[in-house]
């Protein structure tokens, strides 16, 4: 079983049903819950958002910027001097900003990325 589909378990179980009459795992109101938690986690994103971006204040830590600002960087991750990173954004684990890097506003910027600003890579 480990090495089935995920989706074509799924359709086959969505079969099953309507073949069976059997109750499905997952039905229309763990739907609604769902939508209703995305929604809520939505509206919680965007009741803190400033327009103003995080400028980095110390090179080489990404936990010394201000207080209170909308913007998550994990702790194993390093965000140099003079990066800009807009409001809602998220840097995840094992990842380095190198300096003067800009990033929008609400990115997400996943596991083991290293990110240069355009214009920045040194040439031998």
């Amino acid at each position: 079983m480990a090495a089935d589909e995920p989706l074509k378990l799924e359709c086959q179980h969505f079969l099953d049903c309507v073949a069976n009459g059997s109750q499905p795992r997952t039905d229309g109101a763990e739907g609604v819950r769902v939508r209703e938690v995305l929604e809520a986690a939505e509206q919680s994103m965007h009741k803190s958002k400033s327009d103003a971006p995080f400028e980095a204040e110390v090179g080489g830590t990404a936990n010394k910027r201000s207080a209170g600002e909308d913007v998550f960087v994990h702790e194993s991750s390093y965000v140099d001097d003079g990066c800009t990173i807009g409001p809602g954004s998220k840097i995840w684990h094992f990842c380095h900003i190198l300096g003067n890097s800009r990033i929008g506003r609400d990115c997400n910027i996943g596991q083991n990325v290293m990110m240069v600003a355009i214009g920045s890579a040194r040439t031998p």
